[in-house]
């Protein structure tokens, strides 16, 4: 578990089929990722990608758009929900 300070330390790591730009910026590809744990599916065992979501821009673009952080607000009990957008959808969601 890491400790943050604030809503805006909040990041979501997100696995998906499909390539992404992450929060490190446009055009940085995301790190390949293994769903399953199995070597001989996808490229060298790893079948996705991982990365930490940027916050979306102000306007979500409509063509082409990349998953991204939509909001972040309080929860009771000091927790917080961390809203995120992901315009090709990833039926697994780790």
């Amino acid at each position: 578990m890491k400790l943050v300070s604030g809503l805006m330390a909040l990041e979501i790591c997100f696995a998906a089929p499909h390539q992404f730009d992450d929060k490190d910026g446009a055009g940085t590809p995301t790190e390949r990722f293994d769903y399953d744990g199995n070597p001989s599916t996808g490229i060298g065992g790893e079948e996705g990608f991982v990365g930490l979501l940027a916050d979306c821009p102000d306007f979500i673009p409509a063509i082409d758009p990349d998953p991204c952080v939509l909001d972040r607000v309080p929860a009771e009990g000091g927790g917080a929900i961390v809203t995120f957008f992901d315009p090709l959808g990833d039926p697994l969601y780790r």
